[in-house]
């Protein structure tokens, strides 16, 4: 028997098979081409535009400064504008199709139950709103030694009335390099208040490379000046302070406070 043989007998099978089953392998073949990617279905419009209107929500109000760093606005709004757009398409083309095979195919598929547990975090942030993280997290943080740095910090520069302005993270890497940039300088810090003890409080700043979930804390152990009471936990406050001059080793570093003034939450509340 020779190729052409089989091939012509297995052609012959598949017609039979067509005739029996009355399918058209061709054109189902054809049609499951033409359809496949293609449609979406009122639930997964639905789905894509609730997300996408909430993308471009949280980057027009600022909340989504809560959840990932600043510098993600834009590519929020481009990602939200993008699926809003996606999900509007979806539901003109099924509202607009009047296709009876697609009507039937979305009944066969049902609703995708999984797809909807996206609305969870939707509802989460409308409900809700979470916050930025605060005193909670900080309580649980873990107390992170900075690794040595391949090029040291160089000397402060502070400004004509003697104080420098750094970010928490600074401050603390500044106290593991063995101080010696900070002592005797006078630096202002910006954190909030968590575990506030009598004149003690664990001032902290989240720092963040992307969201909130890689959040890092930087933090120093704070005495305040005499008559000062420590403020309610997550209170944001500005303070200017000294290094006490002690290593911290593998503790926090510690500080003395001259002034502390209480200011509202900033807008951008982690540092990168």
């Amino acid at each position: 028997m020779t190729h052409s043989d089989l091939d012509g007998n297995a052609l012959d099978a598949l017609d039979a098979l067509d005739g029996r089953t009355g399918l058209d392998t061709d054109d189902d073949h054809k049609t499951t081409e033409a359809g496949a990617g293609t449609h979406i279905g009122p639930i997964g419009g639905l789905l894509l535009l609730i997300m996408g209107i909430t993308f471009l929500r949280l980057a027009q109000t600022g909340a989504y400064t809560s959840y990932v760093r600043v510098g993600m606005r834009i590519p929020l709004l481009a990602a939200g504008g993008l699926v809003t757009l996606l999900g509007a398409v979806a539901l003109v083309r099924y509202a607009s199709a009047g296709n009876h095979d697609q009507t039937q195919s979305a009944h066969r598929h049902g609703p995708p139950g999984v797809a909807l547990l996206l609305l969870l975090p939707v509802a989460v942030i409308y409900v809700v709103a979470p916050p930025s993280l605060g005193a909670f997290s900080a309580r649980r943080a873990t107390i992170t030694v900075p690794p040595p740095r391949a090029v040291p910090y160089g000397p402060l520069h502070p400004g004509p009335d003697g104080i420098a302005t750094l970010p928490m993270r600074e401050i603390v890497e500044r106290t593991y390099d063995r101080g010696r940039s900070l002592a005797g300088t006078t630096v202002q810090m910006t954190g909030f208040v968590a575990v506030p003890e009598g004149r003690q409080i664990l001032l902290t700043r989240f720092v963040i490379r992307c969201c909130a979930a890689d959040a890092e804390a930087a933090a120093v152990d704070l005495t305040l000046p005499d008559g000062v009471a420590a403020p309610a936990e997550n209170t944001w406050v500005t303070v200017l302070a000294t290094w006490d001059g002690s290593i911290p080793d593998h503790g926090r570093p510690k500080f003395a406070a001259r002034t502390l003034d209480v200011i509202p939450t900033p807008v951008d509340p982690y540092e990168t």
